[in-house]
C-alpha cells in the first residue's frame, strides 16, 4: 500500500498532523512548570492562553480555506507551516503573559489552513473506498501527536527545560515543510514518480474539480453545513478539555505527580487511536458494500459522542485505574467519532476543490469551542475549586452536538445551488 504515491502522501499527512498537534498541545504540559520556573500566571490567564491558539485558529479558518482552494495544498501548506515553525520557537522564547499569548494566537493562525487542505487532498487524491482510511490515517496524527506531547514533552520539560519543547516542535515542523514542498504536487497527473496505474485508480473514482464560482454565503446558510458546525463546535468542546486541562485535571484534583503524567497521559490515546483505526475501516468496509453513508458515518459519531460523556464519573473516584479506564473509554468513543467528522464534506461538496471550503466552516465553528472551553473551564474551576461544574457542561454539550448530527444534517447528499454561476 505505501508504495503507492498516494499513501506516502497519506503517511505525510500522518506526519504533518502529529506535528502540528506538538505544536498545539505542549502548553498544556508546559503551562503546569511555566509558572513554577518561568512566569507567574493565575487561573484565568492560563485559560486565555490555553485558548489563544484556538482564537487565532478561528480568525483565519475560512481564509486559510480559501488559501488552500486558491493556490493549491503544496504551497498554502509550505507557507504556513514555516511560519507556525517560528510561532512554535515564539513560545519558547516567551518572557511574560502577553509575548506567551501572542505565539499562541499565532500558532493557531499558522495552523488554520492544515485540516480543510487535508480533506481536501483525500478527496482528490484517493479513490472514494479509501477516503474514510485516508482521513482517519491523517486524524490519527492528531491523536498520536498528543500521545508523544505526553511521553515527549513531559521528558524534556523534567530533563531540560519548558522552553525545550516548543524549540523542538518547532524545528520539528520546519523539516516537514521542506519535505512537503518537494514531495507533494496539487493533482496526481502531475506528479513526477506516479504511474499510469495509479492515475487511472485515482481517476476513475475521484469527482473532476470544477470552476464554479463558490457559494460561500450559501454554504453557510444551508442546514447540513449549519447542522455539522454545530454538531462539531460541542464535539470539539470536550477534546478541548483532554487537549488542554487533562495534565491539570490529573496532577492537581487527582494527585498524580508530572512526571507520572507522561505515561498515564499516554494510555486513553493509544487505545483511542486503535479505536480509530479500527472505525475507519469498518466505514469504508460497509460503503463499498454498498450501505448509505449516511447511517455508517453518522452513527459512530453520534454514539461516540454520547458515550464519551462517561468521562464524568471519574469525579466521583479517587481509584487512579478507575479513573484511567474511564478516561480510556471516553476517549475511544470521542476519538471513534471524529474520523466520520472530516469525511462528511466530501459528502456534501459540489466539487472536490469545495472540500476544503467546507472543511473550513464547520472548523471554524467547531474551533469557537477551542476559545470558550479552556476559558469557562478555567473559570469554573478557579470559583469552585472543581471540575465537576466544567464536565456536567461538557456532557449537556455532547449530548446537543449528537442531536444536531442526527436530526439537524439529515441525509448526507451534495448541496445543490441553482444560481451558482
Amino acid at each position: 500500500m505505501l508504495a503507492t504515491v498516494r499513501w506516502k502522501i497519506g503517511l505525510l499527512m500522518f506526519f504533518g498532523i502529529l506535528i502540528n498537534y506538538l505544536d498545539r498541545v505542549n502548553i498544556s504540559q508546559s503551562i503546569l512548570v511555566i509558572t513554577k520556573h518561568g512566569f507567574p500566571l493565575t487561573e484565568v490567564q492560563k485559560g486565555w492562553v490555553l485558548s489563544a491558539f484556538s482564537i487565532g485558529y478561528v480568525a483565519i479558518m475560512m481564509v486559510g480555506g480559501y488559501l488552500v482552494f486558491k493556490l493549491g495544498a503544496r504551497i498554502a501548506l509550505t507557507v504556513s507551516t514555516i511560519l507556525l515553525a517560528l510561532a512554535s520557537v515564539g513560545c519558547g522564547l516567551s518572557i511574560g503573559f502577553i509575548s506567551l499569548l501572542v505565539c499562541r494566537f499565532l500558532i493557531g493562525i499558522f495552523e488554520a489552513p492544515i485540516y480543510p487542505a487535508f480533506a481536501s487532498i483525500a478527496g482528490i487524491w484517493f479513490p472514494k473506498r479509501e477516503r474514510v482510511k485516508a482521513i482517519g490515517l491523517f486524524d490519527i496524527g492528531s491523536y498520536t501527536g498528543i500521545g508523544v506531547a505526553s511521553l515527549v514533552i513531559v521528558f524534556l520539560i523534567t530533563r531540560f527545560s519548558w522552553q525545550a519543547s516548543f524549540i523542538l516542535s518547532g524545528a520539528l515542523t520546519f523539516l516537514w515543510a521542506v519535505i512537503w514542498y518537494f514531495y507533494y504536487r496539487d493533482s496526481p497527473s502531475s506528479h513526477p514518480n506516479i504511474s499510469k496505474s495509479e492515475i487511472v485508480t485515482i481517476g476513475n473514482n475521484v469527482q473532476q474539480q470544477s470552476n464554479a464560482k463558490t457559494p460561500w454565503l450559501q454554504y453557510l446558510r444551508n442546514r447540513k453545513v449549519v447542522g455539522i458546525s454545530i454538531g462539531f463546535f460541542c464535539f470539539n468542546y470536550l477534546k478541548n478539555f483532554y487537549l488542554t486541562w487533562l495534565p491539570t485535571y490529573m496532577v492537581e484534583a487527582k494527585g498524580i505527580k508530572l512526571p507520572s503524567y507522561g505515561f498515564v497521559g499516554s494510555l486513553p490515546i493509544m487505545f483511542a487511536i486503535l479505536g480509530e483505526i479500527i472505525t475507519a475501516y469498518i466505514i469504508d468496509k460497509l460503503i463499498a458494500k454498498g450501505h448509505p453513508a449516511t447511517r455508517v458515518k453518522k452513527l459512530p459519531i453520534c454514539a461516540g459522542m454520547m458515550l464519551s460523556t462517561v468521562i464524568i464519573f471519574s469525579l466521583f473516584t479517587t481509584n487512579m485505574v478507575t479513573i484511567i479506564t474511564l478516561l480510556v473509554i471516553s476517549y475511544v468513543f470521542l476519538v471513534s467519532a471524529s474520523v466520520g467528522i472530516w469525511s462528511i464534506p466530501e459528502e456534501l461538496a459540489q466539487s472536490k476543490n469545495e472540500i476544503a471550503i467546507i472543511g473550513s466552516i464547520q472548523n471554524t465553528f467547531s474551533n469557537i469551542a477551542g476559545i470558550v472551553a479552556p476559558v469557562i473551564t478555567g473559570y469554573l474551576y478557579g470559583k469552585t475549586g472543581s471540575f465537576l461544574l466544567p464536565f456536567i457542561l461538557s456532557v449537556i454539550i455532547s449530548l446537543i452536538g449528537a442531536g444536531s448530527y442526527w436530526k439537524v444534517v439529515g441525509e448526507l447528499t451534495f448541496i445543490k445551488f441553482n444560481n451558482t454561476k
